[in-house]
């Protein structure tokens, strides 16, 4: 007897949607503070006064909140979803995220070094000079986002998707890289090329890729070496 075993399909597993419920019950993040937890929260307005670390929220929707520059340490989000919310400049360290999707999110310069992302997917958000040092992030998703010049050094990429991003002038020294795709994405001057093992790239984007790679392996190119000086 043959069998026949089903060949699993290119690239990474899918990213698992935030499991919400039918209803939810209106916030006002004005009233959260720190180790607050919210759940099955409908959160449109109010911010909270000076941050709020370690707050929780799970099985919520955040819809158009304003929490620019906060200090949001600690931060644990779980089937959650962030529709055209402002986190720029927000303290994120050592936040927690599992099964989140943002959407159309601002997080230009945000700080969130160490920050655990698992099934997370950014679609047209803006996370350029983001400081994402030593985040992990595990079958996550980014689509569409700006990432010029944020900060990846010794961040952890597993089954992760870069799709159609700016990831001009991004750093990616002493970066693991594991089931990485990149296709689609603007990669010029991109820093770090040589932590670039294990990444999956579209024909398309060989000679873009070449000249950071080179560089970083101490490559030089130079066509009149050999002319009399």
């Amino acid at each position: 007897m043959i069998v026949v075993v089903p060949r699993p399909a290119p690239g990474p597993p899918a990213v698992e949607a935030p499991r919400l419920p039918d209803d939810l019950t209106p916030v006002d993040g004005a009233a959260l503070g720190d180790d607050d937890r919210v759940d099955g929260a409908l959160w449109t307005e109010g911010t909270p006064d000076g941050g709020a670390q370690e707050l929780a929220i799970s099985a919520s929707r955040l819809s158009n909140v304003r929490l620019t520059g906060l200090d949001l340490d600690g931060l644990t989000l779980l089937d959650t979803v962030l529709d055209g919310c402002e986190l720029s400049g927000a303290q994120l360290t050592g936040a927690r995220w599992e099964r989140v999707a943002l959407t159309g999110c601002r997080l230009s310069g945000l700080v969130a070094s160490d920050l655990r992302a698992r099934h997370v997917r950014f679609a047209d958000c803006q996370l350029d000079g983001a400081w994402l040092r030593s985040a992990t992030f595990d079958f996550c998703e980014l689509v569409g986002c700006d990432l010029t010049a944020a900060d990846l050094y010794g961040a952890r990429l597993t089954r992760t998707r870069f799709l159609h991003c700016t990831l001009d002038r991004a750093e990616l020294s002493a970066a693991e890289l594991d089931e990485v795709a990149l296709h689609g994405s603007s990669l010029d001057r991109l820093g770090g090329a040589d932590a670039l093992r294990g990444v999956v790239i579209a024909s398309d984007q060989v000679l873009a890729l070449a000249l950071p790679v080179l560089t970083a392996r101490g490559i030089t190119i130079d066509d009149d070496y050999l002319d009399p000086r």
